[in-house]
């Protein structure tokens, strides 16, 4: 493990690792990335504990630029990103990130993603990841994401599963707001929606400054593709009266595209949003997209 000056106050910082594991550790309130781990092969994350965490950009586990990694065993309570996995960042040179494993995990979101595969701006790929096994105790944004921010000339995610997914929904979910002034007092609002599957980009452009608003780039500039996504056997748990769940496909720029995706055994209530360039959906055993199913609810938009 090293650290350098940008990172240097994450817990874990590992970079050009090889052959490495950690386990039985616990992480408490970690002022940024909890495990920052880059352009590491063949290492194992077994059996750790992160609570807290209650500062933004406090994420959870961080693989960037990657090979061959295993995360399981592990509880996650941040309020930022719990598990993500990344290609080579604005920090990073690397190609690919390529190869990782999550199992038999519990997280619980305070604020961001329980799950997330988020692509950056290098052109490359992010692949053959599985995330298997996982209960969810508290979702704030969305329990599954694949999604890409900044964005390249060629961003490619391809065969990504999410399998075994549990949601424990509480009776009372709050949703969290941004303190603006001293003197603003919390007011809760309840949440009314819950995002099981978000499959989008957002903030295209150049990085800008402590991930600010990102610099304008015309939107021919960008290739997005998106190729074998698989959601299979989510549940949940506790009274889903009133709550809307959905899913969402959506492409928003001319050069990002979505292909080949699976859902199997959703729950009944999932409402499916397909909105821009999304081609060959199938839901349960092969329904295609646009059918209504006791399985898969699609809405088109």
């Amino acid at each position: 493990a090293t650290s350098g000056p940008d990172w240097g106050t994450a817990p874990v910082y590992a970079r050009d690792c090889r052959g490495v594991t950690i386990s039985g550790l616990t992480f408490v309130d970690a002022p940024r990335w909890t495990m920052n781990v880059n352009s590491c092969e063949d290492l194992t994350i077994d059996g750790v504990k992160l609570v807290g965490m209650w500062r933004y950009n406090s994420d959870g586990i961080d693989i960037c630029d990657c090979r061959n990694v295993v995360v399981r065993n592990s509880f996650v309570r941040t309020f930022d990103d719990c598990i993500i996995a990344r290609p080579p960042t604005y920090l990073d040179t690397g190609t690919e990130m390529r190869g990782l494993v999550v199992s038999n995990c519990v997280l619980w979101c305070d604020w961001g993603q329980c799950m997330k595969i988020q692509h950056s701006q290098l052109p490359s790929v992010i692949g053959d990841i599985e995330m298997r096994d996982i209960s969810c105790l508290n979702v704030a944004g969305a329990v599954a994401m694949v999604t890409t921010r900044w964005g390249s000339s060629n961003s490619v995610v391809r065969n990504v599963a999410f399998e075994n997914v549990r949601v424990d929904l509480q009776p009372e979910r709050v949703c969290c707001q941004m303190q603006k002034a001293d003197g603003q007092v919390y007011e809760p609002i309840r949440q009314t929606q819950l995002d099981l599957v978000t499959v989008n980009a957002y903030s295209l452009g150049k990085p800008a400054p402590n991930q600010g608003k990102p610099g304008r780039l015309d939107e021919n500039f960008f290739g997005i593709t998106y190729d074998g996504l698989s959601f299979e056997n989510f549940s949940i748990d506790g009274v889903i009266d009133g709550i809307d769940v959905v899913s969402r496909l959506e492409t928003s720029v001319p050069g990002h595209r979505i292909r080949n995706v699976r859902f199997a055994r959703m729950p009944g209530c999932m409402r499916l949003i397909r909105k821009g360039d999304v081609e060959n959906v199938a839901c349960a055993d092969g329904v295609t997209a646009g059918t209504v199913t006791s399985s898969c609810r699609q809405e088109a938009l």
